[in-house]
């Protein structure tokens, strides 16, 4: 089901009211997060444990239920709940489960809200249905800093709740159960843990409130450290579909210059290359003799591939695979696309900057703007011009 969404009174960025934002069909005030998936044949079962007890129940039908403080979930060709004492419901295509105390246990972990099982082809998943606003409090547990201010906290609440709201949007047009995955694919999602005053302070002041451009939720990239590095120029940014992870065509086409004192904006790795050798051959196996490396980069001057010469043959492969495969291989970390690799006597220098994908807004470039005393409106003037703010209207609500 498409989710559609109607905005009223959308203003500028700066000094401008949030706009309501009304959802029709499925309400976007509970985030499906996937927590886990396996194939259908797995053996061992999903054991979700509650301190008080926990309701198990077919979602289209609460009277087949079952009360427990454990449940153990297995899947085949159906869904099986086993209690403590080895009661089950009716093999179903679906299951709910939900405590008194809004707490639930899996992989050692505690989550609010609702776990669902369901069965998606040959693959089963665990997904957990969570309030948007609990969910934003337990994100900033790992997408902020500890000790950040205030202002810096309601910064990345805003710019998380437009990201997942983003997600939200695109994961119903996809027709997919799940809206984000609780790893660095989306928002790093641990499970519940109680936030610090400051976090909390903030989500309750930008409750609903995000960021929006054509009345849509924008894809809020961020990430730690920037690297000055200039988005315009980057082959990688759709500059027609989100023309303000480009920050073109307004006064602010310009590279970041809050980060540069920060010591994540420049960064230098040395490697041999017999270890870089090593570590690419499970990429391509045929690498012998490795002789020297290039890089192939935009206009920006991030790399897009990096090229690998032998004694008897060339390689490219595209950035992100070769920097995954050196960590893979605990040789260190590239930490970001932008670098550029020298090679000295078998050794090769990588220096770069930046810390992340190096789109959206610039965390501790936000940090240092913070410090310098601007509003969380206008940081945001900054790293996605030309956006508007909006807020969630609440007043319809539908969970999944």
């Amino acid at each position: 089901m498409v989710l559609f969404f109607s905005l009223l009174l959308v203003g500028t960025m700066c000094g401008a009211q949030p706009a309501s934002f009304q959802p029709m069909g499925t309400a976007p005030c509970h985030v499906r997060v996937l927590i886990d998936e396996k194939p259908i044949d797995d053996q061992i079962p999903w054991e979700i444990t509650c301190k008080t007890k926990l309701c198990a129940c077919d979602p289209t039908n609460i009277d087949t239920h079952i009360m427990c403080k454990k449940a153990r979930i297995y899947v085949s060709d159906g869904i099986r709940v086993l209690d403590e004492q080895k009661q089950s419901l009716p093999t179903l295509k679906a299951i709910r489960l939900q405590s008194k105390d809004n707490l639930l246990g899996v992989n050692g972990a505690n989550y609010q809200g609702a776990f669902y099982v369901v069965l998606d082809k040959k693959r089963a998943l665990l997904i957990n249905s969570v309030d948007i606003e609990d969910y934003i409090a337990t994100v900033l547990r790992t997408e902020s800093y500890p000790g950040w201010p205030l202002e810096m906290n309601k910064v990345m609440a805003i710019t998380c709740r437009s990201y997942v709201l983003h997600n939200i949007v695109a994961a119903e047009k996809a027709g997919r159960w799940y809206h984000v995955k609780a790893t660095n694919h989306h928002q790093t999602y641990r499970g519940y843990h109680k936030p610090e005053p400051s976090v909390k302070q903030a989500v309750l002041e930008t409750q609903g409130m995000f960021l929006t451009h054509k009345d849509q939720p924008i894809l809020a990239m961020f990430d730690i450290c920037c690297g000055g590095i200039l988005p315009t120029k980057r082959v990688s940014v759709d500059k027609q579909a989100h023309p303000y992870l480009a920050r073109s065509g307004c006064a602010y086409c310009k590279a970041c210059p809050y980060c540069q004192k920060h010591k994540l904006y420049e960064w230098e790795v040395q490697l041999s290359l017999a270890d870089i050798e090593k570590a690419i051959k499970k990429e391509i196996p045929t690498l012998k003799k490795l002789i020297s490396i290039k890089t192939e980069c935009d206009k920006a001057g991030v790399v897009q591939k990096v090229r690998l010469k032998t004694a008897h043959a060339h390689h490219a492969l595209p950035t992100k695979q070769f920097s995954t495969a050196i960590k893979k291989a605990q040789l260190g970390q590239l930490k970001s696309p932008y670098f550029t690799v020298k090679i000295d006597d078998g050794v090769a220098r990588f220096e770069g900057r930046g810390f992340g994908h190096c789109l959206g807004l610039c965390q501790w470039g936000a940090r240092e703007m913070v410090r310098r005393g601007f509003a969380y409106k206008d940081i945001f003037s900054f790293y996605y011009p030309g956006c508007a703010m909006a807020r969630l209207d609440r007043a319809s609500h539908a969970e999944l």
